[in-house]
Parts: structure tokens; sequence; C-alpha cells
């Protein structure tokens, strides 16, 4: 998929919404350095915060000028805000979310072949 953002002219939108419990193929690191590529985040799955409808974009900074005049002004109150920032620095819990859907994952798919 980075290849061919790379070699076209037109705007890639990513959704990683479900990255957090496969963070190897993110294209998250690439988004800053290409003009054409926006990635879409969310804190509902790995975080937990369905509730909050919180998450972010990264892109180019041109891009990210040009979606900030369009951007709703006060969509998501300062609790919900400072609530994000605090599970983006929480690296336990989402360890812990890992380890524990792991875990389902295994049990589920033992059961299933049984």
């Amino acid at each position: 998929m980075l290849n061919l953002v790379k070699r076209s002219k037109s705007i890639f939108v990513v959704d990683e919404a479900g990255i957090d419990f496969e963070e190897n193929y993110s294209l998250v690191y690439e988004a800053p350095k290409l003009k054409n590529l926006i990635v879409l985040r969310s804190l509902s799955k790995g975080y937990g915060m369905t509730g909050l409808r919180i998450g972010f974009c990264v892109s180019c900074e041109k891009i990210i000028k040009k979606l900030s005049l369009y951007k709703i002004p006060f969509s998501l109150s300062s609790v919900a805000v400072e609530a994000g920032i605090l599970a983006l620095n929480d690296d336990f819990h989402l360890k812990k979310v890992k380890e524990f859907f792991k875990k389902e994952n295994e049990f589920l798919s033992e059961n299933l072949k049984k």
C-alpha cells in the first residue's frame, strides 16, 4: 500500500481504528512524511473509550492545516480530550488489553475447532 501511495497523486485515507492489536502494519509513522496520506485512529477499540467517540488523524502539515479549517469547534469536551491524552500515555493498560484479547482469541479459536 505504501508503494501505491508514494506513486500516486491521489489522497489516500487509511482507517487504522483496529490497529492497536497489530501495530506492525501501521502507516501512521509514514503519514507526516507524505503529502497524500491521512491515517485515522480511534481510541474505541484498544483503549475502551467507545462512548467518548474520540480519535485523531495523522498527516502532513499541509493536509492538517487544510482539515483544521473544516473542523467543528468544541466537538469534544475538555474531559474527553484529557481522557484521550491519559489513555494514549497508558502503555500498561494497552498491554493488558492486548494480552486479554490474545487469550480470548486463542480460547475462541480452540473451541471453534472442537
